[in-house]
């Protein structure tokens, strides 16, 4: 496994597939926090698949989480509202 994956698992302390242990877990909640574009959402899968595969029980237990930040600022008037993708752009430019 590559070193930060290695990290990653020593940092949550609650082994992985066979040797996971859910009351070891250092933390509550995995939050995988990512840039809002291609890459980071690449990124972002590849950890989820990793989680889902090495540590399935974390997933069911809810642990993981998946933080999505917005794409535009938009301000208007002295607003400012925040849209997750162009379509959500569109909206509210639309009813602003």
């Amino acid at each position: 496994a590559n070193q930060q994956i290695s990290d990653l698992i020593q940092a949550l302390g609650c082994g992985t597939r066979s040797k996971y242990r859910d009351e070891a877990l250092r933390y509550y909640r995995l939050i995988i926090m990512t840039d809002a574009d291609v890459d980071g959402a690449h990124i972002a899968s590849l950890l989820i698949t990793f989680f889902y595969q090495e540590m399935p029980a974390l997933v069911r237990g809810g642990h993981l989480y998946l933080a999505v930040p917005p794409l535009y600022s938009i301000r208007q008037g002295g607003k400012v509202a925040y849209a997750r993708d162009d379509a959500h752009k569109d909206e509210l430019l639309r009813t602003e």
